[in-house]
């Protein structure tokens, strides 16, 4: 990624003006349908893929609860939130759904990977924030191995799931080589930016191209998030339960 080397050499000649990274997260199947879109309009997008659901029929885990119970679960301990998908949903991550499969495929990864750049999005897709010291260190350093494995490159970016992250987060994706990580906290980044804390404009999945111009602003998303976590920057405030 040419943002990754404008970082390393401290050099932002390489970052033409008002130039925008586009980012997708998890890696669903449908992701590969926009190939052709990347290719003519010459544009390289990064993937952050999740390691145990790409390549696999499992689900990711908030297709399998009613949306009223999302927000809830993403709040509560990680072997909580799984215990309670079990006993209400009948969900194991580690389910095979037969001729069902949500996210990308090898196959389809291997056609990409002239075209995109892929970064890690954990393992299962947790909240971090409510993982275990253990639990994080799996999921990102074995998702990191994993995922480098598959595609037969190195992997040096990283998106947090749900934009959640602490410091011992960032500890461990140094210690393991990642260089860059994005998170969801509202704003622009340049050569200053904390390269672990590297902030968004968000986009809708639909709208018109008019919407488009104006979520491009970063205006709609920082009052946004504003609004739902009460600071623009630094770390998300932990969830009063």
């Amino acid at each position: 990624m040419d943002f990754i080397k404008a970082k390393r050499d401290r050099s932002w000649e390489m970052i033409p003006d008002y130039a925008l990274a586009i980012t997708f997260d998890d890696g669903w199947k449908e992701n590969y349908e926009l190939l052709p879109v990347f290719q003519k309009y010459n544009l390289r997008p990064t993937l952050f893929l999740t390691s145990q659901v790409i390549n696999t029929e499992r689900h990711f885990w908030w297709t399998a609860c009613c949306n009223g119970d999302v927000e809830r679960l993403k709040r509560i301990p990680n072997m909580q939130r799984l215990a309670e998908l079990e006993k209400k949903y009948r969900y194991d991550q580690d389910k095979e759904y037969k001729g069902d499969r949500q996210a990308l495929n090898v196959n389809e990864i291997e056609k990409m990977k002239d075209f995109v750049d892929f970064g890690l999005h954990t393992r299962y897709h947790p909240v971090l924030t409510q993982c275990t010291m253990e639990e994080k260190r799996d999921e990102i350093m074995a998702g990191k191995l994993e995922l480098e494995e598959i595609l037969g490159r190195r992997i040096e970016a990283f998106a947090y799931p749900n934009g959640d992250y602490d410091e011992e987060c960032i500890h461990m994706l140094r210690e393991c080589g990642l260089k860059i990580a994005r998170t969801t906290d509202a704003g622009w980044n340049d050569i200053n930016s904390n390269s672990y804390k590297l902030k968004v404009t968000g986009a809708s999945d639909n709208g018109s191209i008019t919407k488009l111009v104006a979520e491009l602003t970063g205006i709609p998303r920082f009052f946004q998030y504003a609004g739902y976590h009460g600071n623009f920057n630094g770390l998300k405030n932990k969830p009063k339960l």
